[in-house]
């Protein structure tokens, strides 16, 4: 909220980058780093047959548009690259966020819908409080008429994800709107070179047909992917059909590298809804029930990218412009006949096109005989939304409008980041990001004070900064702050009104230890103070605010190479203790202990013929306060992948749930009635969605060349 942001904060931080900028131009950046400290180049080198020192050029980025590794100032920043990410299960892209440590994901009304997310002891619902990016992309969809920051990730495909990078925490520039507890960033690629054809079979009657191309010689970020799939889903009402395809390419002219990227996604789902716990508990209805058939939505989406990087030695800069059309139908019951008698089934219309870019410049100099950096960016997105809410009878026919908007919606963002090493063993980031916001709302459907047209305008200032000192060339140490912030539901502002975005402050200090191809551990201690709360309310569908909160947690990292060759452990514990600061009471539907573990193997014959790959990994969630008191289940689940290669032929086997344990995906707490004969119930009763049982998925694939 705007009283708790005092201005000393911002100002602050901008004297001190200004500071640095006046130091910069007094002193200059050097072209070269100083004699006193030589650097590698200039060292003795052999001698070449005409007896002159062989010179070697400085390598300051790499060949690839992308550098490989970047240092993190943050001990819960990191990266995943695609060999890893390829021991999770293939199935979906949401599949693949199980590397990220601390990251829960659900996805328990049906497949095709976005995913529920749970972080850093946040229930971000769909997106509200978690950033996620592909290739700078803002995927986080503004006034969602599902959810304020919905974000779905069905059109990306797995087999083209080269590297997943996760920050934990607000705490560089870049980190726009909704990055309460982090930001998820997919950069893509297909590391396998050549075209691959795979058919899958599986539970359920699941088929799917992939083709995945990398043309030999070209870039890993060069290709083409498509995958299409079908399958009855687990129990009834539980269909889907999708179809989604990725290709971009890429290529280099001098200083200049160009990346085009486009792709296109459509899925239809069915739904089964939310079930009454004690109506199974009574034997009423099948554990695998479903609430009432006509449920599910269908969902598309269209995109364009461009993407220039130029590059020398003393600076960079990207462009970056991108395009999306999306498409989201909705049809969904969560109280059956509680709120109107001719029923409670909502049907959700969202369609929007949405445009944007960025800008970033880079530049590297020497001041106080050291590297330094620095980052200036400016990013833009507008977006055009139509969306609407019916609800409908039994029969399918509507009763009620309850929303019908066109919203307009525009922010410009722009930051500045000074990197800096003060000294061989200690290094500062320092970020300020400035966001516009201004929206403009026709409400077709109104209440009063609200008139039908509105406009509203909103202006964020964001301190951030980043500590790492080196102990040792195995030990460092972390320190970071950063204010994160997200912005409101557009229809629920007043004509004229000041944008009140959400704030949260972010603080966090760890310790890293790396032994170089054996051991990678990080343990992490956070904290988070919202000034607004945000719980969903599934009468009435949206958000209601609660009031200030605090989480206090902890989270453990760990990747060990084991002492037999090619076996790998993997493990994260992550605790979170969220508490609403006016009472003192759990934060309801917050995580508090998730623990991963895992093992991976691998082996490949001299010759590359034979090549094996299989993993085992186990997730503890244990139990969510829910509201009045109660708490959810404890949740255990075993997942296993194996992949055998000969030459040029494959085979993939994935299963979830290895134990076949019935386990509830969701567990929500509200008052409903689904049998209208009975009369309003209006005690809140706990509900449930099932979870995916046992799941075989056989994979058969060639390379062809």
């Amino acid at each position: 909220m705007k009283d708790t942001h005092t201005m000393w904060r911002p100002s602050l931080c901008l004297c001190i980058v200004g500071v640095l900028l006046v130091c910069t131009l007094r002193h200059g950046w050097a072209e070269e780093k100083p004699t006193s400290r030589p650097t590698r180049a200039s060292k003795e080198r052999p001698q070449t047959r005409q007896g002159a020192p062989k010179q070697r050029a400085p390598l300051l980025f790499e060949a690839s548009t992308r550098e490989r590794k970047k240092p993190t100032l943050s001990a819960g920043s990191d990266e995943v690259e695609q060999k890893r990410l390829s021991t999770y299960s293939q199935d979906q892209t949401s599949d693949l966020l199980r590397a990220v440590p601390g990251l829960h994901i659900s996805q328990h009304t049906g497949r095709g819908k976005a995913h529920q997310f749970f972080a850093r002891g946040f229930d971000a619902v769909h997106g509200s409080e978690l950033e996620l990016r592909v290739q700078g992309i803002p995927i986080n969809e503004r006034s969602n008429i599902h959810g304020q920051g919905y974000a779905d990730i069905g059109f990306l495909l797995p087999t083209a994800v080269q590297r997943l990078r996760y920050r934990m925490g607000p705490f560089s520039g870049h980190q726009g709107d909704f990055a309460i507890t982090g930001t998820l960033e997919f950069d893509l690629g297909l590391t396998q070179r050549g075209l691959s054809i795979t058919g899958s079979l599986g539970s359920f009657w699941q088929k799917q047909l992939a083709l995945a191309w990398g043309p030999r010689g070209q870039d890993t970020e060069t290709f083409v992917v498509a995958q299409f799939g079908e399958s009855d889903g687990f129990g009834s009402g539980r269909s889907w059909r999708e179809a989604r395809t990725l290709a971009q390419y890429q290529f280099r002219w001098r200083k200049l590298t160009i990346r085009l990227l486009a792709g296109a996604h459509v899925s239809d789902f069915e739904s089964a809804g939310v079930l009454r716990e004690i109506d199974f508990e009574r034997g009423n209805i099948d554990f695998y029930d479903v609430q009432r058939e006509g449920l599910g939505g269908r969902s598309s989406r269209v995109l364009g990218q461009l993407h220039v990087t130029w590059k020398t030695y003393k600076q960079s800069m990207t462009w970056m412009l991108y395009v999306m059309g999306r498409s989201l139908r909705l049809k969904e019951n969560f109280t059956g006949y509680l709120l109107y008698p001719q029923g409670d089934t909502f049907e959700q219309r969202h369609d929007f096109v949405q445009t944007g870019g960025q800008m970033v410049y880079k530049r590297n100099g020497y001041l106080f005989g050291r590297r330094q950096q620095l980052e200036a960016g400016v990013e833009y997105r507008l977006d055009g939304i139509e969306q609407a809410q019916h609800r409908l009878t039994d029969a399918g026919q509507r009763h009620t409008t309850e929303i019908d908007s066109s919203i307009q919606s525009m922010s410009l963002a722009s930051w500045l980041t000074a990197r800096m090493r003060l000294s061989r063993w200690f290094r500062w980031q320092l970020s300020t990001r400035l966001t516009l916001l201004d929206l403009d709302i026709e409400d077709r459907v109104f209440e009063a004070p609200r008139t039908p047209t509105r406009h509203a305008t909103g202006l964020h200032v964001a301190p951030r900064t980043m500590l790492r000192f080196r102990l040792s060339r195995m030990w460092k140490i972390f320190a970071s702050y950063g204010l994160g912030f997200r912005s409101v539901q557009a229809r629920s502002l007043k004509d004229g009104e000041t944008i009140p975005l959400q704030e949260a402050h972010h603080a966090e200090l760890g310790a890293r230890l790396v032994l170089k191809n054996r051991l990678y551990a990080s343990l992490s201690l956070f904290g988070v103070y919202t000034a607004q709360e945000l719980v969903f309310d599934h009468a009435s569908a949206t958000n209601i605010y609660t009031g200030a909160g605090l989480r206090l947690g902890g989270e453990l990292n760990l990747r060990l190479k084991l002492f037999v060759k090619g076996l790998w452990l993997d493990a994260s514990v992550t605790y979170s203790d969220g508490r609403l600061v006016k009472d003192n009471s759990p934060v309801p539907y917050s995580t508090r202990l998730l623990v991963r573990g895992g093992l991976v193997y691998r082996w490949q014959s001299r010759d590359r013929f034979w090549a094996v790959m299989s993993s085992i990994r186990g997730n503890v969630i244990g139990p969510r306060p829910l509201p009045f008191g109660l708490e959810s289940d404890t949740i255990v689940q075993l997942q296993f992948v194996t992949k055998v290669d000969i030459g040029p032929v494959f085979v993939r086997i994935d299963i979830n749930n290895l134990l076949n344990q019935q386990w509830k995906d969701g567990q929500f707490v509200y008052s409903s009635t689904f049998d209208p004969s009975q009369g309003k119930q209006l005690l809140p009763q706990l509900h449930y969605t099932a979870g995916q049982p046992l799941r075989l998925l056989v994979s058969l694939g060639v390379r062809v060349f």
